[in-house]
C-alpha cells in the first residue's frame, strides 16, 4: 500500500551522530508511528467491506429438486439456474432449465414438455428501485466508506505530525535551556579561583567565597532540573522516533541540533493566501464533504422507496422434447414462448417512506452544517497561526538584541569587577540578566517554530 503522504518537505537520512531534525521526526512518525499504522489497516478494512458490499451482484446459482411420493400425483420437479443482478436500471437477468411431471391441474403452470425446458428472463423495475436501490446504495457506501477511511488516515498522519513536530520543538529548546544552564554554572565555577584569589589579597571580605558558593549550588539545582527537562523530552519524543522494528527510540543528547534557529517570518497577507482552497487540502474537511455525498445519496435511496414498486418481467421459454398432456384437450407445447408479467405493490400510508425519507433529510443539513463549522473553524485555526507565526517572529528579533545587550553588559561587569571597580552581587545580577535574556530568546524561537509548525499543519501545507 502506498504510505500516507505526511507533511515533509524534504526527508534525509538519520545517521547514528548527525543531529536530529524535525523533517527526519517526521518521517519517522509517518513510517512507523503506530497511530498512522492503525490508520492503514482502517483502510484495508474499509476496502474490504467495499468488497463485500459488491457481493450483491454475484452471480447466484440456483438449484431444486422434489417430488411427492405418496398420493395420486407423483409431482416429480427439479430445476436449476443462474440470476445475475446488473448495475444499469436495477436489473436482473435469469436464466436456466426446469423440468415438472406428473402435477394436478391446479399446478399445471410447472408442468414442462417431456425433456424439459430452457429459460432466459429479465426483471426491470420501472418506478422503485430504478434509479437507487439497496444493493447499489450498499456498494456507494462502500466507496464513501474506503474514501472516509482514506481521508481519516491522512488527518491521523497531520495530528501525528504536529504532536510529533511539537515533542521535537521541545527538545530541541529544552537542550537549549540546559546550555543556559550550564554556561551559568561554568561562569560560577571559574569566578571561584578569582574570589578566593581577592580573598586572600585581601581586596574582598570572605564572605564573598561563600556568596559565590550559593550561587554556585544554586545555579547546579537549575542544571539538574533543566537537564531532567531534556530527559523527559526525549522520552516523549521517543513516541515518534523508533527503531526498524517499531520500538520506541528516544534519541540521545548528541543527537541534539546546536540551536534552535529562527529563519524569516511571512508576513500576515502573505500567509491568508493559504485560506483559498483550505477545504480541499485538509483531509478532515475532505472527509465532511464526502459523509454529505453519502447523505445525499441515501436521501435518494429513501425518495425511491416513496413509489409505487412496479416491476415488469419478460421471460423466453424453449420446450424441450415431446409435448405434454396436462388435462384433457389441453397439453404442455414443446416450442418457443414468451411471456411479459407486470407487478405491483404499494403501501397505503406509506409512513415508513415518509419517515425514513424526512430522516435522510435532516441528516443531510446536519452534514452540511458540520462542514460549515468545521471550514469556519479551520480558517481560525489558520488565521491564529498565521498571526502568531509573525508575531513571535518580531518577538525573537527583540529577544534576541536583548539578549545580545545583556551579554555586553555582563562581559562590562566582570570586567570591572576584575578591575575592582565593581563588586561580586552586580556581577551576578549581570549574569542573571544573561540568563533571562538567553531563556527569553529561547522561549520566543520555541513559540516561532510552534506557530509555524501549527501554521502549516492547519493550513494542511509542507512543514519546511
Amino acid at each position: 500500500m502506498t504510505p500516507l503522504p505526511l507533511m515533509v518537505a524534504v526527508t534525509t537520512t538519520m545517521t547514528a551522530a548527525a543531529p536530529l531534525t524535525m523533517n527526519q521526526v517526521l518521517a519517522e512518525a509517518e513510517a512507523r508511528h503506530p497511530a498512522v499504522s492503525a490508520a492503514h489497516h482502517t483502510v484495508r478494512a474499509a476496502r474490504s467491506n467495499l468488497r463485500a458490499a459488491t457481493g450483491a451482484f454475484d452471480l447466484r446459482l440456483r438449484a431444486a429438486a422434489g417430488g411427492a411420493p405418496v398420493g395420486p400425483y407423483g409431482q416429480l420437479g427439479a430445476a436449476i439456474g443462474v440470476e445475475q443482478r446488473v448495475r444499469w436500471w436495477g436489473a436482473s437477468v435469469t436464466s436456466g432449465y426446469r423440468y415438472g411431471a406428473q402435477y394436478p391441474g391446479y399446478k399445471g403452470e410447472r408442468m414442462t414438455p417431456s425433456q424439459g425446458a430452457l429459460h432466459l428472463g429479465v426483471r426491470v423495475p420501472l418506478l422503485r428501485g430504478r434509479e437507487t436501490d439497496k444493493a447499489r446504495f450498499g456498494v456507494h457506501r462502500g466507496r464513501a466508506g474506503v474514501s472516509l477511511a482514506q481521508q481519516a488516515a491522512l488527518d491521523t498522519a497531520r495530528r501525528v505530525a504536529l504532536d510529533a513536530g511539537r515533542a521535537w520543538i521541545t527538545w530541541v529548546a529544552s537542550g537549549a535551556r540546559l546550555r543556559i544552564a550550564l554556561e551559568q554554572q561554568r561562569l560560577a565555577k571559574a569566578r571561584a579561583v578569582a574570589v578566593r584569589g581577592q580573598v586572600a589579597r585581601g581586596a574582598i571580605a570572605a564572605l564573598a567565597i561563600v556568596d559565590n558558593q550559593r550561587t554556585l549550588l544554586a545555579r547546579q539545582a537549575k542544571v539538574v532540573g533543566a537537564r531532567q527537562k531534556l530527559r523527559q523530552a526525549a522520552v516523549v519524543l521517543g513516541l515518534y522516533v523508533r527503531d526498524t522494528r517499531g520500538k520506541r527510540a528516544p534519541p540521545g543528547v548528541h543527537r541534539l541540533p546546536a540551536t534552535l534557529s529562527v529563519g524569516d517570518t511571512p508576513s500576515p497577507a502573505v500567509l491568508m493566501r493559504a485560506l483559498p482552497n483550505l477545504a480541499a487540502r485538509r483531509p478532515d474537511l475532505r472527509g465532511k464533504a464526502e459523509r454529505i455525498r453519502l447523505a445525499q445519496a441515501r436521501l435518494r435511496l429513501q425518495a425511491q422507496k416513496l413509489l409505487p414498486k412496479l416491476d415488469l418481467k419478460v421471460e423466453a421459454i424453449q420446450g424441450v422434447g415431446e409435448s405434454t398432456a396436462w388435462l384433457p384437450g389441453q397439453t404442455i407445447n414443446a416450442g418457443t414462448a414468451a411471456t411479459a408479467k407486470l407487478s405491483f405493490s404499494l403501501p397505503a400510508q406509506r409512513r415508513e417512506a415518509t419517515g425514513k425519507l424526512a430522516a435522510a433529510h435532516a441528516k443531510l443539513r446536519a452534514a452540511k452544517a458540520k462542514l460549515r463549522l468545521a471550514v469556519d473553524k479551520a480558517e481560525v485555526e489558520v488565521r491564529k497561526a498565521a498571526l502568531a507565526w509573525a508575531a513571535t517572529g518580531l518577538q525573537h528579533r527583540y529577544s534576541k538584541a536583548a539578549a545580545a545587550a545583556a551579554q555586553t553588559l555582563a562581559d562590562g561587569e566582570r570586567r570591572k569587577w576584575q578591575l575592582g571597580r565593581s563588586d561580586l552581587l552586580r556581577v551576578q545580577l549581570r549574569e542573571r540578566g544573561v540568563a533571562q535574556a538567553a531563556l527569553k530568546e529561547v522561549d520566543a524561537a520555541e513559540a516561532w517554530h510552534r506557530a509555524r509548525l501549527a501554521f502549516a499543519v492547519s493550513a494542511a501545507l509542507p512543514v519546511r
